[in-house]
């Protein structure tokens, strides 16, 4: 990666605002297009919210995020250290049923999915998870 930065706190969904602020930020120091930072945004809180509310049990737990480009690109990855889940393998809800008759989840993976170009994920040796975001095409001078 050319630059990156890194936040670690102990996530709970007050941090929320937290983690998008410094999203938002570090993603303008790189350059990225606001309407890319906006998707990005959106996945990063999906990926927090699902470690906290179902890996972590709503109880708190370490969270780090990482951000930074790699030519035009830029790659926000989401480390914790809860349960194994890898997000590319969960359930996508079936969006032709009318919203009132689905089973409850998934939707936030399919958000996830549909707004980044990629979605990686790595076990980490030490336990936990890293989930990464992959958005190309990052600013208006790079298309």
């Amino acid at each position: 990666m050319q630059s990156s930065a890194s936040f670690q706190l102990i996530a709970g969904l007050d941090q929320l605002a937290a983690i998008r602020d410094f999203v938002q930020q570090e993603a303008d120091r790189l350059g990225v297009d606001q309407s890319a930072i906006d998707d990005l945004l959106l996945a990063v809180t999906e990926v927090v919210t699902n470690s906290i509310e179902h890996g972590y049990d709503e109880q708190p737990g370490p969270i780090t995020i990482e951000i930074g480009a790699n030519g035009d690109s830029v790659l926000v990855s989401v480390s914790d250290r809860a349960p194994p889940f890898d997000p590319r393998l969960g359930p996508l809800p079936d969006l032709s049923v009318p919203p009132q008759l689905r089973p409850p989840g998934g939707l936030g993976l399919y958000l996830i999915r549909s707004v980044t170009d990629e979605l990686r994920y790595d076990p980490l040796p030490e336990g936990g998870n890293k989930t990464s975001l992959v958005k190309r095409r990052i600013s208006a001078a790079a298309t």
